[in-house]
């Protein structure tokens, strides 16, 4: 590889990373739900073996949109280390799938009563000599 090109392409990871950090952070900050590529996802699954099928792609992007409305509506009550965590999971699948992240916190939360998933802020410990308040 030329070095001109190579140093394009060091160039090019650099922007999109720091955009994408930034874009992540602007996210959170405006309380919305996380970006996917849905559309993306969609296409993905409507192709088979067997060819297209347009009707898949209608029935996911408006799965897709009904899930990403839900979110949006409980997206400023979560808790953003639960809604991190869930992002993180969903994405290491490889897909950006709404509906597995509305899942993934469904789960956390109905488990975070007894074990939680996410852990909790640390908890000051007393010392052996100190006496419990009464």
């Amino acid at each position: 590889m030329k070095p001109v090109v190579l140093a394009f392409v060091v160039f090019a990871g650099v922007l999109v990373g720091a955009s994408r950090l930034t874009g992540e952070q602007a996210v959170r900050a405006e309380g919305l739900p996380p970006r996917y590529d849905t559309d993306g996802l969609c296409f993905r699954n409507a192709n088979s073996t067997n060819g297209f099928a347009p009707e898949a792609v209608t029935s996911c992007v408006a799965s897709q949109s009904n899930a990403l409305n839900r979110l949006r509506r409980m997206w400023d009550a979560l808790p953003p280390a639960l809604a991190d965590d869930c992002d993180e999971r969903t994405r290491a699948t490889g897909k950006q799938d709404y509906i597995a992240l509305e899942n993934c916190l469904k789960v956390q939360m109905s488990q975070n009563g007894a074990v939680p998933l996410v852990p909790l802020p640390a908890v000051p410990r007393m010392k052996k000599d100190e006496a419990a308040p009464q």
